[in-house]
């Protein structure tokens, strides 16, 4: 019986822990079998016939920024949300410079056009981050914002974007942010197109890029079957 098109599937968890068990189990044959059989019966293939299996792009609802807007959407992201569910908590913590920086959409802003002063910028807002992490960290209901989807956004962009050394010195109370050049976030394995959507990726295949997914479908070659 197949599911309705509205239906919303399952947690990807629980399609990570099956494929988990069936290769320590060494059942993938047995799965694929099943498959197979069922798709027999079904009159959707049949024995000596012939199927391939191409990929295709889909698109993510989503927009395209470059990096300095997407950490500092994110930013506004997790703290749009973090005013739903803490307001008051967030209310005193934030300061008044805040909501002229992140008070509107980023890519609606105009940001600075410069080299020097972007990377200042890049500073401000990795700064802006850490921070709002640290008193996350260190509030009384600190599991509950965690589980936030934006604030998990926020940690997974600064990983991917910044790193952050903490002085050697005790008399030293600050703290040096960089923003990673563009050949160190390649590297990362962490990434992350758009708070909106954490699972969108940004692809390549041959001559098309894109940002979203890619899904792999099957279907049979047979003429009589066309």
């Amino acid at each position: 019986m197949g599911l309705e098109l509205t239906d919303s599937g399952f947690d990807f968890s629980v399609l990570c822990e099956f494929r988990g068990r069936l290769i320590e189990g060494k059942a993938e044959e047995r799965l694929l079998s099943t498959l197979l059989d069922y798709a027999k019966k079904e009159g959707l293939i049949k024995s000596r016939g012939r199927q391939r299996t191409d990929s295709t792009n889909v698109l993510s609802a989503v927009r395209e920024l470059n990096r300095l807007e997407m950490v500092a959407e994110t930013l506004r992201a997790a703290l749009n949300e973090l005013a739903v569910v803490e307001p008051e908590w967030l209310q005193k913590l934030v300061p008044a410079e805040w909501y002229k920086r992140y008070g509107r959409r980023i890519e609606d802003t105009r940001l600075p056009n410069t080299a020097p002063k972007r990377e200042a910028y890049a500073k401000i807002v990795g700064e802006d981050g850490f921070f709002l992490m640290d008193q996350i960290d260190a509030s009384d209901f600190s599991e509950e914002l965690n589980a936030l989807s934006q604030v998990k956004a926020l940690r997974i962009a600064w990983t991917r974007h910044y790193n952050s050394d903490t002085p050697s010195d005790p008399s030293d109370d600050g703290s040096t942010v960089i923003f990673k050049t563009n050949a160190e976030v390649k590297k990362s394995s962490i990434k992350i197109e758009s708070p909106y959507d954490i699972d969108a990726r940004y692809r390549t295949k041959r001559d098309l890029s894109w940002t979203g997914y890619m899904v792999h479908l099957s279907e049979t070659c047979d003429e009589e079957s066309l």
